[in-house]
């Protein structure tokens, strides 16, 4: 009989090392919880800061392209400008340039018009002494009115080829205030030089051309043929 009781209790003995505690339900779910929780704030905190470095890649790219932008636009405008006034500038010049050159053609153009004028008064002179010699009457009549009458000597020079016409046109003023006509070869036809006590008087050809050219600002001089 001892040693049935000897077994069982070692059986019960045995047995009682052998079996396993029951787990808490309460605690695995909890921890399961809490775990979840920690892997859930793990993974928003690695997508937040995702779509975080991604804003800021996508604003810090927006903010450097308007950035770039607008510096790209401002330095645009300022060469833009830059250039404008450089071809404003060389506008400027060949405006200015043009108008010297006009006021040049103009004014060549004006000397040679000048020119001209003289070259073509100057065959109408030589025509009119060639077919009316008598002419010479209207100078020689304008010498003898510059002085008053005097009592003095008073001569009178022309062209050998002049001295008839105007005797024969001014006889009577010529004797009134006793001019002595005389003859000078040097003298050109259609002039005259007279001398009075006032001093003389050039009325050749040569001198009253050189005061016409020189009305005009030209210095030209009477041409014998």
């Amino acid at each position: 009989m001892s040693s049935f009781d000897e077994r069982d209790g070692a059986s019960s003995e045995t047995s009682g090392e052998s079996a396993a505690p029951v787990p808490d339900t309460a605690a695995l779910l909890a921890q399961d919880r809490a775990d979840a929780r920690a892997a859930g704030r793990q993974a928003g905190y690695e997508e937040g800061l995702r779509q975080g470095y991604a804003a800021g890649e996508q604003s810090g790219r927006e903010a450097g392209f308007a950035e770039g932008r607008e510096a790209g636009y401002a330095e645009g405008l300022e060469t833009a400008r830059r250039q404008a006034r450089e071809e404003a500038a060389q506008l400027h010049l060949i405006a200015q340039t043009c108008a010297e050159s006009v006021a040049q053609i103009e004014e060549k153009m004006g000397q040679a018009l000048i020119g001209l004028a003289l070259d073509i008064a100057r065959q109408v002179i030589r025509t009119k002494l060639d077919q009316q010699p008598e002419s010479v009457v209207d100078a020689v009549r304008e010498v003898l009115h510059m002085q008053p009458v005097t009592q003095g000597t008073l001569r009178l020079w022309l062209h050998p080829l002049d001295v008839d016409l105007v005797r024969q046109y001014l006889n009577e003023e010529l004797q009134d205030a006793r001019w002595r006509v005389l003859a000078d070869e040097s003298v050109l036809r259609g002039g005259c030089r007279a001398e009075t006590p006032y001093g003389e008087i050039d009325g050749t050809l040569q001198t009253r051309w050189h005061r016409v050219a020189a009305s005009l600002g030209r210095d030209s001089q009477w041409e014998t043929p």
